[in-house]
């Protein structure tokens, strides 16, 4: 396979960074609303009103790293492997983290650490926050406290990957990732970033294999086709990239990034350019607990 080219490129790749950083964590609205729900009543200390909405979320959802990861977390506590006040502070964190109050969030993640220092989902949380923040040399400290805590926590490397991602060192990313794919062969998030990763390198193929990888994994998802669409229009295969940005829109047909490089993708053919949707469904910029490998049920 060839090499992305240099035309469309810049622009391109911008679309693949500007992607994964609004993407919704989220795949659907009702998810979005269970989330939202859980998390509040967990904020709140009601974990057991909770845990029966996240469960329930999760069983409709099954795919959906965010809620799985929220109802891991609820089940520690539930199961008395870490005390409710630490779930509570964490989801008190983020609640924080959303509106904007840092001073908060930060307390009530490192009351979080310092309660259960042990607990990796509380690192995550601050690892998180830290990277929300714009604080990379100090989130790659959290997240290799991590993966020392627990060398078979796939979401340590996964969020470490995209730390280094963020920090244009591809390279590392790819391995935290493929790290994370090594322990949880089924983690389809990892997949795709390590898709996006490939791309930056321009290592076409290998990018390919993941973004389909990833679309296998997780059918209904928007966002491995978007980005096999993107690395198609690189490559310039126009009609690849035009079915991947129309399977995208069936998935989410207010997602108005696809329909636009469609349009672009059908112009460089000679088409007429399709009509965008006016409004496009907002991008969720709700923090969320780092999602877990574990399994929802």
């Amino acid at each position: 396979m060839k090499k992305p080219s240099s035309s469309y490129t810049v622009v391109a790749l911008a679309a693949i960074v500007t992607f994964l950083a609004a993407s919704p964590a989220l795949p659907t609205e009702a998810s979005d609303a269970a989330y939202e729900k859980g998390a509040a009543l967990a904020a709140d200390g009601k974990l057991d009103e909770a845990l029966a909405v996240f469960r329930e979320a999760a069983s409709r959802d099954p795919q959906n790293g965010s809620l799985a990861a929220a109802l891991a977390a609820i089940r520690d506590a539930d199961e008395g492997r870490v005390s409710a006040e630490v779930v509570q502070r964490m989801f008190r964190a983020m609640q924080h983290a959303n509106a904007g109050r840092w001073a908060e969030a930060d307390a009530d993640a490192d009351a979080a650490v310092g309660l259960a220092p042990d607990y990796v989902r509380a690192h995550s949380i601050k690892g998180a926050l830290l990277l929300m923040q714009g604080g990379f040399d100090e989130t790659i400290q959290v997240f290799n406290r991590v993966v020392e805590l627990d060398p078979a926590f796939a979401e340590g490397y996964y969020n470490r990957g995209a730390t280094y991602a963020e920090m244009g060192q591809h390279e590392a990313a790819i391995a935290d990732y493929t790290r994370a794919i090594e322990l949880e062969p089924s983690f389809s998030d990892a997949y795709r970033n390590r898709g996006a990763a490939y791309t930056f390198l321009n290592d076409a193929e290998s990018a390919l294999a993941d973004f389909t990888k990833a679309h296998e994994l997780d059918p209904q998802a928007v966002e491995p086709l978007y980005l096999r669409g993107v690395l198609y229009s690189l490559l310039g295969q126009w009609n690849d990239a035009a079915a991947d940005y129309t399977r995208a829109i069936e998935r989410d047909p207010e997602h108005a990034q696809s329909w636009y490089d469609r349009g672009l993708a059908w112009q460089k053919q000679g088409a007429t350019i399709a009509r965008s949707p006016t409004t496009a469904r907002p991008s969720s910029s709700t923090p969320r607990i780092p999602r877990h490998s574990s399994t929802a049920g």
